[in-house]
């Protein structure tokens, strides 16, 4: 990875998408040579047969805070928590990965939004930090619930610079958006838990990023599913 690092000083990173969106800059890269372009030049450089791939997923504001409570022999025990939404399973039901997994178990309650208007409950225990929440709604009610509590998973570099906003729920998609439901709302979180803080506030992050938000949700948690019982500190290399 050490090939695509490069210097990129913090006043170029652009924390709001171009106005008109047409008019971002493009790289465009000609064999060894390099030029400067804007979306809005694609065209010119198409040719017959070039295959184009658009990301018409939308972005939900997946990230959740809210309050665990659980009665305990010292009285009522309060821990914040942070769920952000991965699967929807349908019928109010969601895999969720949850932050401090550690606090909760199965059966907990977690009340979310700024009146705790909203209410999941955890189905089972977590596993790897992922667990499935059971809310008390479902359909277009749930997802009115979620847009009013939530807020966008912003990447890290934009995150550690602002905080969300509600610019960010038009701002943060592609063009193209249409399907609800991203990965790139378990990314940030996957991250956090696999990497240093230090090699996350790297250049090097990106690369890892890009490579989980271009994989369906499904791919990542069937690789922990598949790895679940390993002893990664022995060799598995027969």
């Amino acid at each position: 990875l050490s090939d695509f690092d490069f210097d990129l000083p913090e006043g170029l990173i652009a924390l709001r998408p171009a106005r008109p969106r047409h008019s971002a800059r493009m790289l465009v890269a000609a064999g060894a040579a390099t030029h400067d372009a804007r979306a809005i030049d694609l065209p010119r450089f198409l040719r017959a047969g070039d295959v184009l791939v658009f990301n018409d997923t939308r972005v939900i504001p997946a990230r959740l805070s809210g309050i665990r409570r659980r009665a305990t022999t010292d009285g009522s025990g309060e821990a914040k928590i942070e769920a952000t939404l991965a699967i929807p399973e349908g019928r109010g039901r969601w895999q969720a990965l949850l932050r401090p997994a550690k606090r909760l178990r199965a059966g907990d309650a977690i009340h979310f939004g700024a009146e705790e208007a909203l209410t999941a409950t955890l189905a089972d225990d977590p596993q790897e930090g992922l667990a499935p929440l059971v809310f008390d709604r479902e359909g277009q009610a749930l997802e009115a619930a979620i847009a009013a509590a939530g807020a966008m998973p912003l990447p890290p570099y934009i995150a550690g610079r602002r905080a969300a906003d509600a610019q960010d729920r038009e701002d943060y998609q592609t063009v193209f958006a249409r399907q609800a439901g991203s990965v790139a709302a378990l990314a940030d979180p996957i991250l956090e838990r696999w990497f240093s803080k230090p090699f996350r506030e790297s250049d090097e992050i990106i690369a890892w990023r890009n490579m989980l938000i271009r994989q369906p949700a499904e791919g990542y948690i069937g690789c922990c599913a598949a790895i679940a019982e390993t002893d990664l500190f022995e060799s598995t290399v027969e």
